[in-house]
């Protein structure tokens, strides 16, 4: 700290430096604290692996109908009216369908299985059974037959939507 009025070799006046205090925050902006894992976490990564899997299997249907309808990459949809066009098409979107939703449904699975770990496997386990008997559905080239497995991925998705929420809220307010 310089106490007086100094000039330096190249002519600049040098001042005294002043002590200056940065503003306190009245409370922690952030808070830390610590997650525990619970020892049944382990389901959770369980059934992460299986809906990983599950979006493999839905990858390899697709591939798989490319070559049976002769439908080339970069291609996403058939070209045309034709029963191959509209089989290869429902194949697609049903693995698009997937794809669509799995990211929220991975990251829900995961937060709500650190309260809940072993109904958060159970969810995700049953959501992921539910994508394959959407996309077999699918895949016939009749669309309505993918709504059995529609309807218990939907539940799923908006039960896990709601439950995430509501621990949300509750973790919030110290509940």
């Amino acid at each position: 700290m310089l106490t007086a009025s100094l000039t330096n070799n190249t002519g600049i006046r040098l001042q005294p430096a002043r002590r200056c205090s940065a503003p306190r925050a009245r409370r922690a902006i952030v808070r830390p604290q610590a997650v525990l894992v619970p020892l049944d976490y382990g389901w959770v990564m369980a059934s992460v692996a299986y809906t990983a899997a599950v979006a493999q299997w839905n990858a390899i249907q697709v591939s798989k109908a490319r070559k049976e309808y002769g439908v080339p990459y970069p291609l996403v949809y058939a070209m045309g009216e034709g029963e191959a066009a509209n089989k290869f098409n429902c194949t697609q979107r049903g693995h698009q369908n997937m794809l669509e939703t799995l990211p929220l449904q991975l990251a829900m699975q995961l937060l709500l299985g650190v309260f809940y770990p072993r109904v958060a496997a159970i969810e995700g386990a049953v959501w992921a059974t539910a994508r394959v008997a959407y996309t077999m559905g699918y895949m016939t080239g009749e669309p309505q037959k993918r709504m059995g497995g529609n309807i218990v991925a939907s539940l799923c998705f908006l039960g896990m939507i709601v439950t995430v929420a509501v621990l949300g809220v509750r973790t919030a307010l110290g509940m």
